[in-house]
């Protein structure tokens, strides 16, 4: 192993990334992954029931007025960044976050048929407006049985309102939370 004097650096390229190598006080290196280009994909939110952006019942989503997408009846109470990006906006009632690529996608996770109405009850945002998140990663917290139980329909929504213009034509079927359900190879197919 080379040895590097104090707060010098080197850096490493190997398969189209830059890594910093960093010596740090035992004398051992640490590569730190620099400008690494990550694959666009979209993630599963949630576990549960993926069905059709035209089948949720509210007009707003179902006729795409807010951008193409798909829904997805939850079966757990945690949802995950469908997208990496930046959290553009963070509802303050937890029922909705904005997020945008670096590529100028956004996204909108939308949880529940009129939710805003709860004022955050029931809701608790795990990120904050201007964090980057990566796809799969925790963003919000709802407790599934409080809301039902205030009577309503948690189908959670995620829309495109800009910068995506493929077709989402994933049927309906059981869905993982982080499972891939689009990436990059067929994006461009």
């Amino acid at each position: 192993m080379k040895a590097f004097p104090k707060n010098s650096y080197d850096f490493l390229v190997a398969d189209k990334e830059v890594f910093l190598l960093d010596k740090i006080e035992k004398g051992e290196k640490i590569m730190f992954s620099l400008f690494k280009k990550e694959k666009f994909k979209i993630v599963s939110p949630l576990d549960g029931q993926l069905i059709l952006l035209k089948d949720v019942p509210d007009s707003v989503f179902s006729q795409k007025l807010m951008g193409d997408g798909f829904a997805i009846i939850p079966q757990s109470q945690v949802v995950v960044s469908p997208i990496s990006g930046v959290a553009e906006s963070v509802f303050p009632t937890g029922h909705a976050v904005g997020i945008k690529t670096k590529d100028g996608i956004e996204c909108i996770v939308h949880i529940g048929l009129d939710t805003v109405e709860l004022n955050g009850e029931g809701f608790t945002s795990l990120i904050s407006q201007g964090d980057y998140v990566k796809a799969g990663e925790p963003i919000v917290q709802f407790d599934n049985q409080f809301i039902k139980d205030k009577g309503y329909n948690l189908t959670t929504m995620v829309v495109f309102p800009s910068g995506y213009e493929k077709d989402f034509n994933l049927g309906e079927r059981e869905v993982k939370k982080g499972e891939v359900l689009f990436d990059k190879s067929e994006v461009n197919q």
